[in-house]
């Protein structure tokens, strides 16, 4: 179960962190030749750098990623069987203990189709990863279009996927007052570091108060106090945990400079979304109902022999080592949940900076009472005593796991289109655990009469949880802060399915919302938004069911809602792949892509929620906005329309 769960989460951070673009390691070439019978055989060669490997389609489980082609099927043709490929190299991985098959230096995969139609192009993505010292996950599209020529030798037949490049220039407006626009690339690359720091440090805080990691406190201080000079070996351990959790987010790091569109696609997609989902949920439960998910013992068997056997920093950096991985079963939940929360809120081109912030501040928090407590040992003695209680913390931290679960859950619905858990379900499902959970704390505060205060404070989390979700319930508009995670509200049982927020009327594309507002002469309001977006549900929620600022919506603008993580497919017309402005290739093949690209293009922004006011006659009426209180917001509108 454990490393079930291990490979879960590494699939999980792997899908959400790492660029799926070309990888500089690896150079590809397509050809295609002629079998007869309408059959073609397509052939991919890979020539891969020196030191570099990329694995088989039928490397084992349990290890790195296999290469996988995904083909969109289409009428036009049928595949003949798997994809074939030579026999691969076997290499054995210590880290995950499996042997893995690879390949190196050159390698060729062949596909046979029969095709129907010759003038219509077969379209495969190969995902795969190329490792090093470091694995680099990426993609690469490939475009077959076998009836551009009548040729049958190799060496004409070489696919040429440029051929079929548009320009994302072609999605440019013209735009008036533009100089609006001057500021919102330096606002988006800001972070609002302090929270995230916050966010992080508070997680490694609650980590503490684990039985995982406050057990471990004294016996850790006691062996460096013996030492003659504690202090330096003290800050070195500290350290070294620091610097232990921040590499684990280095190559996220890397991975999100790619593509600042990338992680809002991979984000939303649905296959993500139900992979945290399972994650949180297994994580939650271990908490709720006490079992340990440890990490592979071998890997803390190794480097507890590493720091015995080595001397000096060495062996401070295994011990550091060998703590980070005997805590996961209760650290890993919490840093789990941590990072869960901030899936839901980072901004799109962010999330590596993001990562690094929190998993730096995470292990802070976790280094600070080991560093101090070896500097200042009699304060050993005011370190709060192990017991019951902390297993209630482990309690409401599954809890509250459990009800961010959920929330991803919500997002697979949504982005998927199945139509399953609502608004009530989703709502009703975190009122059913509230209500539970508050139940069975007040039964243990009942019957545990010496921690009565403790109690009282571990409990208030669930039982706010039930009175809030119960009231949302009653009333969505009255839902709060719940309904920052909860489904959008035009999405419940009652209500006619339409994404247009709060029941207003909307265009879902652009150039009908422009014809709109020419025919009624009305600005036009685009809200660049998503099925999944946290931020976007807050703003709704709590901004715009202000009488003034729906009244506003309703009647003095034409709403334009374009979802920039809806997975429609796109017409043909405009399905493609697009060259960017900086050379760079992107395939657009959903209604959400060329929203985000149309987003980018036009408006110099790829995040979301992102407003922005315009005329029927394309002129800018005032900088766009992006998340803001309700004041701000609606001061914003007012000087907008009175312009």
């Amino acid at each position: 179960m454990a490393r079930i769960v291990v490979l879960l989460l590494a699939s999980c951070l792997w899908v959400s962190g790492y660029t799926q673009f070309s990888a500089t390691q690896v150079s590809w070439d397509t050809e295609w030749e002629e079998l007869g019978d309408a059959q073609y055989k397509l052939i991919f060669n890979a020539s891969i750098e020196e030191g570099w490997h990329i694995f088989s389609q039928y490397s084992p489980e349990g290890g790195s990623q296999p290469a996988f082609f995904e083909f969109i099927e289409t009428e036009a043709y049928q595949r003949i069987g798997p994809v074939i490929e030579p026999t691969p190299e076997a290499y054995y991985n210590d880290v995950f203990e499996i042997t893995e098959q690879i390949f190196t230096e050159k390698v060729r995969f062949e596909q046979v189709v029969e095709v129907y139609d010759l003038t219509k192009p077969i379209e495969i993505t190969l995902y795969y990863q190329v490792c090093k010292e470091l694995c680099i996950s990426a993609s690469e599209d490939f475009i077959f279009q076998i009836g551009q020529s009548s040729n049958t030798t190799t060496e004409d037949n070489v696919v040429e996927p440029r051929d079929a490049l548009k320009s994302a220039l072609d999605l440019k407006l013209d735009l008036k007052n533009e100089r609006y626009l001057e500021s919102i690339g330096a606002k988006e690359g800001s972070l609002n570091i302090w929270s995230l720091a916050l966010l992080g440090f508070l997680g490694g805080l609650i980590a503490l108060l684990t039985p995982c990691v406050l057990p471990i406190i004294p016996l850790t201080v006691s062996y460096f106090n013996q030492k003659k000079n504690a202090t330096p070996w003290a800050v070195l351990y500290g350290l070294s945990i620091i610097v232990l959790y921040i590499s684990a987010g280095l190559p996220f790091l890397f991975g999100s400079k790619a593509d600042p569109q990338l992680f809002n696609e991979i984000a939303s997609h649905p296959a993500v979304n139900f992979l945290l989902f399972i994650v949180l949920l297994l994580f939650a439960l271990s908490f709720i109902f006490c079992f340990e998910l440890n990490l592979p013992s071998s890997w803390i068997r190794i480097t507890d022999q590493k720091s015995e056997r080595t001397k000096g920093f060495v062996s401070v950096l295994f011990m550091a080592l060998t703590l980070v991985l005997a805590s996961f079963s209760c650290t890993g939940p919490i840093l789990g949940g941590v990072l869960g929360a901030l899936a839901t809120q980072t901004e799109a081109g962010t999330f590596g900076v993001s990562l690094l912030v929190i998993l730096g501040a995470f292990g802070v928090a976790l280094a600070l009472p080991f560093t101090l407590l070896a500097i200042f040992p009699n304060a050993l003695s005011r370190l709060p005593k192990s017991g019951e209680w902390m297993n209630s913390v482990k309690f409401v931290l599954g809890v509250l796991e459990l009800v961010l679960a959920f929330k991803f859950l919500s997002n697979t619905d949504l982005v998927a289109g199945w139509s399953f858990f609502k608004y009530e379900i989703i709502v009703g499902i975190w009122f059913i655990i509230g209500v539970s959970a508050t139940l069975y704390l007040l039964v243990k505060l009942w019957n545990d009469t010496t921690n009565r205060i403790v109690g009282v404070l571990i409990l208030m989390p669930v039982l706010w949880l039930a009175v809030v979700s119960g009231l949302a319930l009653k009333d969505p508009l009255k839902g709060g802060v719940i309904n920052t995670f909860a489904p959008p509200l035009y999405y419940t049982l009652n209500a006619e399915e339409t994404p247009c927020p709060l029941g207003l009327e909307c265009s879902l594309n652009f150039e009908e919302g422009l014809q709109r507002a020419q025919a009624e002469n009305k600005p036009i309001f685009i809200d660049f938004t998503g099925y999944s977006c946290v931020n976007c549900r807050r703003m709704e929620a709590e901004v715009w069911s202000d009488p003034r600022i729906y009244s506003y919506l309703k009647e003095d603008v034409i709403l334009v809602s374009l979802y920039v993580d809806d997975r429609t497919e796109l017409a043909s017309s405009l399905r493609g792949k697009y060259q960017l402005p900086d050379g760079r290739i992107k395939s657009i093949r959903t209604i959400g892509q060329y929203w985000s690209l149309f987003q980018a293009v036009n408006f110099k922004s790829i995040s979301q929620p992102f407003y922005v006011l315009l005329n029927h006659d394309l002129t800018l009426i005032q900088e766009p906005i992006q998340f803001s209180s309700r004041s701000a917001f609606l001061a914003w509108m007012e000087r907008a329309l009175q312009e």
